[in-house]
């Protein structure tokens, strides 16, 4: 099956890297991958995997981008689309309405417009990345999408080994405790990091050999330098690092005592086997262990859901790197039980050649 992915760009961010997951996947099973996107930060990462990408302004009028994409669909023998994000949802209807080509779609944010609905009507099949997504697109679409809707989770890529470029930063801290924070610096998650900052002060006051990694960029990194710098010098040391965007976090999260974020960020802890807390958009989850699961899936991390519980960051993060509560055994277990990449590829798949059939 030759699978064209159409997203929206390239940039850092969850839903690039879940294209670039899922494309080596389905290379590894034998199936054919093009990627049509807008240039982004990540495209090195495609480049380096030896996935072809077709860099396109997906932004331009939608008549004539349908008609660049439709010449390469039919000059590269492309069986099915499938779509990540808005526009490229928009452009994929608007090609299946003009030349009949099917498509399905992943929906990767908690959103829904009239104009979506519209396109996810003719979409084959619908692959929400968790249950709130599903339930938001059920209760607001007006024709029954039942048997065609799926959730399927994100899933990670296994650590790879540490790049030369982290071997420093690795020396200087592989006798410390530390704290690291991942995430795209938006008004939100920027807002986040500065909570974190502010409720870990403490501890990095209390113990010199304890810093904190912001890892990120984004429209609220250069407030962030201002208060990390301000805190630095209360503290008289180099306590809080904003390192921007980073090639691998993996290696990060490899030497991290404790990594907080949501999502991907969290199955991305596991994954390096470090101890995570679940920190997202709409509400503060805590340690990750078997006592949140369930919570962590009806909200997907925190991020999709609002969680409204009281907490105590400091206290978590306390308990995680001095008082030893170690759940990255039973959280590994839980990993691959839901968050398995083989067989979330195989579903997938199921998926794709329905869609290609009817």
């Amino acid at each position: 099956m030759k699978i064209l992915m159409l997203v929206d760009d390239l940039n850092v961010g969850g839903t690039a890297t879940h294209v670039l997951s899922i494309s080596k996947k389905l290379i590894e099973n034998n199936h054919e991958i093009l990627v049509i996107s807008r240039f982004g930060q990540i495209h090195n990462r495609f480049e380096k995997n030896n996935i072809k990408v077709i860099y396109l302004d997906l932004n331009k009028n939608i008549d004539d981008i349908s008609m660049e994409i439709i010449h390469i669909i039919k000059t590269q023998n492309i069986d099915i689309i499938h779509t990540h994000l808005i526009r490229s949802l928009e452009i994929a209807y608007d090609i299946h309405r003009k030349y009949n080509i099917n498509y399905i779609s992943t929906i990767h944010i908690l959103y829904i417009n009239d104009k979506m609905i519209d396109c996810l009507k003719n979409a084959k099949r619908i692959i929400c990345v968790s249950n709130p997504i599903k339930e938001l697109l059920v209760s607001n679409i007006d024709y029954d999408i039942s048997n065609k809707i799926d959730v399927i989770y994100n899933f990670v890529e296994k650590y790879e080994d540490e790049s030369d470029s982290f071997k420093e930063l690795y020396l200087k801290h592989n006798k410390n405790k530390v704290i690291t924070y991942c995430s795209r610096l938006s008004s939100t998650k920027g807002n986040i990091a500065e909570k974190i900052i502010n409720e870990v002060q403490y501890i990095l006051s209390s113990d010199n050999n304890t810093v904190l990694l912001i890892l990120g960029d984004g429209t609220k990194k250069r407030n962030l330098e201002f208060y990390a710098n301000n805190v630095n010098a209360l503290l008289q040391r180099k306590a809080v690092y904003i390192l921007g965007n980073v090639d691998n976090v993996y290696d990060y999260f490899k030497i991290s005592d404790c990594v907080i974020g949501t999502a991907r960020v969290v199955l991305e802890a596991i994954n390096c086997d470090t101890n995570c807390i679940a920190y997202g958009s709409s509400g503060y989850i805590g340690i990750v262990k078997p006592q949140k699961y369930n919570l962590m899936i009806e909200s997907y991390f925190g991020e999709h859901k609002i969680i409204n519980s009281s907490y105590s960051l400091a206290e978590d993060v306390i308990d995680v790197i001095y008082k030893n509560d170690d759940n990255i055994s039973v959280n590994k277990k839980w990993y691959f039980h839901l968050f398995d990449s083989d067989k979330s590829t195989l579903r997938l798949i199921d998926i794709l050649n329905d869609a290609c059939d009817n």
